[in-house]
């Protein structure tokens, strides 16, 4: 007897929707099923929040400290080895920014100057971490930089925070708690954030208290948001704009706090933030000279900022890795980045590269670099050009450049006949300066498939201002000489 009703007979069932049915009723067969994806790693950003008030005395003793931090705990993060360190912000789950305290006090009275107390500084080095995403703070871990045998030096106490502070992240994320060692001397350089070198728009917010803006050094909170525009802007790297249009944020602040019995320290500092991600990349801090009279704490200060912005400036003209570029997860791997420290020597930054230590030979670079300018541009206008080396070589390749040294990037520029176009004055000093520029020299590595793109200045150079078509080629980076494609642009009246 069949069982199976007459109306089901006449029912056809094609192969496909017979085995989807058969799969969902008993599973699928284990040849067809897709195997679970095991979960990447974390993507970790680790930025440099800089040093906070009271850091160093004079000069740049605070980007000293807060970036030697920064280059020490980002080598530990990368010989652990459990995160993918990325360069953007926006790729990373997390964003690590490391910084540097100091909450001063005051002892008991020295006996030097009648009345007068003892300043003691209580440095902290601390690491802020937070979800890239929501900014949800995870953890905020701190470790004093502290004597604790009198043989110590200032060296190994710094060191020896550093190497704590990592073994405190390693236990606040469940890792690996085995000590970390203390960092080697003459370690690797760590790579600075890339959206400060490839921004083209910057949005200045002032930090400045208008109800506490620094006594007789600064004349009104907005004296230093003006006297920082005016710099930038005759710097001309970046666009002063709106936040919304911005690729970077330079935050500015003031404090003047008093050093116990001596009077006020004032301070500059200027922190830096990725404009999409609202996360630190850099910051920069300077102690202004005190001054009895108002005029001149005015004019102290305008130097001040002055002098910051030709820090950033230098900052900006050193060598950084491409913006997708990522260090993969390899606990117990070789470092990435070459000894820089190690390999520094004086010498001239025209000296022969042939003469100097590579990984691999990097006696010419033509066919790895291209050139980009403006297609059109207005007489009297900034031109700059984009440089991008691309190492497309199967072997990484190792460049020097010498720090200080005003041209890092030389290009020759022709008019529409054909003739070499006259330096204008300030270009004139700096290839001058160039050709004979002895310095410390630093290195830097380009690994296979890797790209580096930086700015490099034209008009500033060369004399652009008559309407034309100019033809530009790369000559030199970092030293080493190199052909380009030849770019076009055109200046109108």
């Amino acid at each position: 007897m069949n069982s199976i009703p007459a109306f089901l007979n006449r029912i056809t069932i094609s192969p496909l929707v017979l085995s989807l049915l058969l799969a969902i009723c008993f599973g699928a067969p284990a040849s067809a099923q897709t195997p679970p994806q095991a979960p990447g790693p974390e993507r970790i950003f680790i930025g440099n929040a800089g040093p906070g008030p009271n850091v160093g005395s004079q000069g740049r003793d605070a980007e000293q400290y807060a970036e030697r931090a920064y280059n020490e705990f980002f080598v530990a993060m990368q010989q652990w080895g459990i995160y993918e360190i990325v360069a953007d912000p926006a790729r990373a789950d997390w964003a690590f920014e490391i910084s540097i305290t100091n909450d001063r006090t005051c002892g008991g009275y020295t006996g030097v100057k009648p009345g007068a107390r003892a300043v003691l500084d209580n440095y902290q080095v601390a690491v802020l971490m937070t979800d890239a995403h929501t900014h949800h703070q995870r953890a905020g871990l701190a470790e004093p930089i502290r004597l604790f045998r009198p043989s110590d030096s200032f060296d190994q106490i710094f060191d020896r925070a550093i190497a704590n502070l990592v073994d405190d992240v390693k236990k606040e994320v469940g890792g690996s708690v085995t000590m970390t060692p203390l960092p080697a001397q003459n370690q690797p350089m760590a790579p600075i954030p890339s959206q400060i070198d490839v921004a083209q728009k910057v949005f200045v917010e002032s930090r400045v208290d208008a109800d506490n803006a620094g006594g007789n050094s600064v004349a009104n909170e907005r004296q230093l948001y003006d006297d920082f525009v005016a710099a930038l802007q005759k710097w001309g790297r970046f666009q002063v704009v709106s936040q919304a249009e911005a690729d970077l944020v330079f935050a500015i602040d003031f404090t003047s706090p008093l050093v116990c019995d001596y009077g006020a320290d004032p301070q500059i500092l200027i922190y830096i933030k990725d404009a999409k991600t609202d996360i630190s990349l850099w910051a920069f801090a300077s102690h202004v000279p005190g001054a009895l009279f108002t005029f001149n704490a005015h004019r102290n200060v305008t130097q001040g900022i002055a002098s910051l912005v030709t820090e950033i400036r230098d900052f900006t003209m050193r060598p950084t890795w491409a913006m997708n570029a990522s260090l993969p997860p390899q606990p117990g791997a070789p470092l990435a980045f070459t000894p820089a420290y190690a390999a520094a020597q004086p010498g001239p930054m025209n000296a022969s590269p042939s003469s100097l230590p590579h990984i691999g030979s990097v006696s010419s670079l033509a066919g790895l670099v291209h050139l980009s300018v403006p297609f059109s541009v207005k007489s009297g206008t900034k031109i700059m050009a984009d440089v991008t080396v691309t190492n497309s070589t199967q072997q990484d390749l190792q460049f020097y450049y010498t720090q200080g040294d005003p041209l890092g990037c030389a290009v020759t520029v022709q008019g529409e006949n054909g003739k070499g176009v006259n330096p204008t004055t300030e270009g004139a000093k700096a290839l001058a300066t160039h050709a004979a520029f002895n310095g410390q020299r630093q290195t830097y590595v380009l690994h296979p498939r890797e790209k580096q793109t930086r700015q490099c200045e034209l008009s500033t150079l060369y004399d652009m201002t008559a309407p034309g078509t100019y033809a530009v080629e790369v000559t030199e980076l970092d030293g080493v000489p190199t052909t380009s494609n030849i770019a076009a642009v055109t200046v109108k009246p």
